[in-house]
């Protein structure tokens, strides 16, 4: 399985508005009522479509009855014990 690349949230490339808006963040620039409808149509717009990246696979039976007993002996949640193991293997 190959490994994911791991991506910095902070390292992404702003367009010339978004850089503006980062540049200015801490400034309290208030803005025109048109803009500021504006921008949070495009906030809950972007909220909408935002994806945590989770997922579901089907796990045998037999394999998630030993996956739950081998949590049970560390005395953790299987549900984390799966994912730590994910995690490992990526």
């Amino acid at each position: 399985m190959k490994k994911q690349k791991i991506v910095d949230p902070y390292d992404v490339e702003l367009d010339e508005y978004e850089q503006e808006i980062e540049d200015n963040f801490d400034k309290h620039i208030e803005l025109e009522p048109e803009e500021k409808q504006r921008m949070m149509a495009n906030l809950v717009e972007a909220a909408k479509n935002y994806n945590k990246g989770s997922g579901s696979i089907r796990i045998p039976n037999p394999d998630l009855n030993k996956l739950k007993s081998k949590a049970a002996q560390l005395g953790i949640p299987y549900r984390k014990y799966v994912l730590e193991a994910l995690r490992k293997a990526c």
